[in-house]
């Protein structure tokens, strides 16, 4: 999936959740995409903390990001399972220079189990609770990179501070 594609797609659902959100419940799960459905729930999640800005990524990092989501996906495809494990995967962007990551944290969810998981954990941090994603709750500070191949698809979140 081409970046143009993702983040035309990702404006299309910001305008579609912000004139009227829908719960995940109410749409029929036989037509719509799970990666589509993941990232409308997750900017609702987003929203509730008042973090509506994730498109203001800078490109450089957002490349990165959805350079690793992608060789993640592909690996899935290939092999089953992915090459690097999450530990991996923040080490490797750690190595990308240029990219500060002393403190971010990065969470990748691989399949729909990990998903659920991941929008359950991403949707109940609150400001003030101890979390790994306390960092999201300043705006301007939500990464987004995804990959897909296949029915695999890989998300990669993390949050950075500038």
């Amino acid at each position: 999936m081409h970046l143009q594609t993702i983040i035309t797609t990702w404006i299309c659902l910001v305008a579609v959740v912000a004139a009227a959100p829908i719960s995940a419940e109410s749409r029929p799960s036989s037509t719509v995409n799970p990666l589509a459905q993941w990232i409308g729930d997750m900017y609702n999640g987003l929203n509730d903390m008042r973090v509506t800005t994730i498109t203001s990524t800078p490109l450089r990092l957002r490349s990165a990001l959805n350079s690793f989501a992608q060789s993640q996906a592909i690996s899935m495809c290939n092999t089953n399972s992915a090459a690097l494990s999450d530990t991996q995967l923040v080490a490797s962007l750690k190595n990308n220079a240029g990219i500060k990551t002393d403190n971010a944290h990065m969470l990748v969810a691989r399949n729909q189990a990990s998903v659920d998981k991941v929008i359950a954990t991403w949707a109940s941090a609150k400001p003030g609770k101890t979390s790994p994603f306390s960092a999201i709750l300043y705006p301007n500070y939500v990464y987004v990179g995804m990959g897909v191949c296949g029915d695999d698809w890989v998300v990669v979140l993390t949050s950075e501070f500038m």
